[in-house]
């Protein structure tokens, strides 16, 4: 529905019970102008909700009949849309999920995918045929190191983009999003001091804000800041749907964000683990930036064990591993340790501008 506020042509596919709930769902989704062109079973999905005295809160859920969808209950007739959003589904459905996806790849339909934990904790190799045809994986930090087996943002993002076509999207709350599309990534936060009510919700209000404004062709940095919108609009009351966005007030809001999606090169800031720089007391370096920071703070005797007038190892490093050859050059001939901090500085400040 939050699609449907936003101006988009909306129909829910999936598996709705004849039962009371189901009524209340099917209600719903009239209400917010959602067409249902999916199947009718027997017990309707259902969440429990156990919220805390702070933000946090543990949802229960019961899967119903909507994991009971099978392909030949889906009218492929009336499939006639310019994209997909794919959520997580188990047994029969996630059957149907991946013949969606072949589907989808023949009638040039892109597909954004949304995998839950329950579903990323099983790898790759459980869902290698949806992520093959995937447009944009969307998921948060979690999600995406159960899927990846990574152990960093940046390492799950090198890792996904190698199934996405487009864009691989990654959230972490209050650290804010990232958006990879290959060669940049693009970061933006969420606003702080914001009277959060509870956060059930803010990771598919993002999603939702997100994947919609992709719809209407805008471009990352707008669509970014259009999940943020609505992430923080959501978490500031209760329910997951409540307090999401119309297009008009998205828009009006949007005129109006001043917030900076920042854009980088991700050769300039991330590394593999295994080529991180390891310092002579064991902490390690795992990008330029990183190396800047340290420069300004590690003590006298592990800087000149790496660099003296013999060697200058965190040079190397730089010419090896980052390519920077003319960076390397600069930091072999910096006389003293504020030279080098000075070199490093104004190279990282170039490649911002």
């Amino acid at each position: 529905m939050a699609f449907s506020r936003l101006g988009l042509k909306t129909a829910y596919l999936g598996k709705i019970g004849e039962d009371d709930n189901g009524a209340r769902i099917f209600t719903s989704l009239k209400k917010e102008k959602v067409d249902f062109i999916g199947a009718l079973g027997d017990v309707s999905g259902y969440s429990v909700i156990l919220d805390s005295l702070h933000e946090d809160r543990t949802i229960l859920a019961y899967k119903g009949c909507n994991d009971d969808l099978s392909f030949r209950e889906v009218d492929l007739g009336v499939l006639k849309t310019k994209w997909f959003y794919f959520s997580s589904m188990m047994g029969e459905s996630l059957k149907t999920l991946k013949k969606l996806a072949i589907f989808a790849s023949k009638n040039k339909i892109r597909v954004a995918f949304n995998p839950a934990n329950y579903l990323a904790e099983k790898g790759v190799s459980e869902i290698k045929d949806i992520l093959e045809v995937t447009s944009v994986i969307i998921l948060n930090k979690e999600e995406a190191e159960l899927l990846s087996g990574k152990n960093t943002i940046n390492e799950s993002l090198v890792f996904l983009k190698k199934y996405a076509k487009e864009y691989v999207v990654i959230t972490d709350g209050s650290r804010g999003a990232y958006c990879y599309d290959g060669k940049n990534v693009f970061h933006g936060k969420p606003r702080s001091a914001l009277k959060i009510v509870e956060t059930t919700g803010a990771g598919d209000a993002f999603s939702s804000g997100f994947i919609g404004f992709l719809v209407m062709g805008k471009d990352v940095e707008t669509a970014m800041k259009a999940g943020f919108l609505e992430a923080e609009s959501v978490i500031q009351g209760y329910g997951a749907k409540n307090e999401l966005l119309s297009k008009k007030k998205i828009l009006s809001v949007l005129s109006r964000d001043k917030r900076k999606i920042e854009k980088y090169s991700l050769n300039e800031k991330y590394v593999p683990e295994d080529k991180w720089f390891v310092l002579c007391n064991g902490e390690k370096i795992s990008s330029l930036e990183k190396l800047l920071e340290k420069a300004g703070s590690m003590p006298e005797h592990v800087y000149s064990h790496h660099v003296s007038p013999e060697k200058n190892d965190f040079a190397a490093w730089v010419k090896d591993v980052f390519h920077e050859k003319e960076l390397a050059k600069k930091l072999s001939s910096a006389k003293t340790r504020k030279d080098f901090k000075i070199a490093l500085k104004n190279h990282l400040e170039k490649k911002r501008r």
